[in-house]
């Protein structure tokens, strides 16, 4: 997921089923401003739909994946 941050900030990213269960967190980081790209392995997860959720203090982003 592509981010562009206008400010240095924390960042959490967490994975969801479709159903909104948190299935993966990963450590919250420190983001510089500026583009980033967050990826998340997601491999040992089971075959289905989920959604990567990155938040920051000021906003949320969502991205659905199969």
């Amino acid at each position: 997921m592509q981010l562009d941050l206008d400010q240095p900030m924390t960042l959490s990213v967490t994975v969801h089923t479709a159903a909104g269960e948190q299935v993966m967190k990963q450590e919250d980081r420190s983001l510089e401003t500026g583009a980033h790209s967050i990826e998340v392995d997601v491999a040992a997860l089971a075959r289905g739909r989920y959604y990567m959720q990155l938040q920051t203090p000021a906003e949320v982003y969502s991205r659905y994946f199969e």
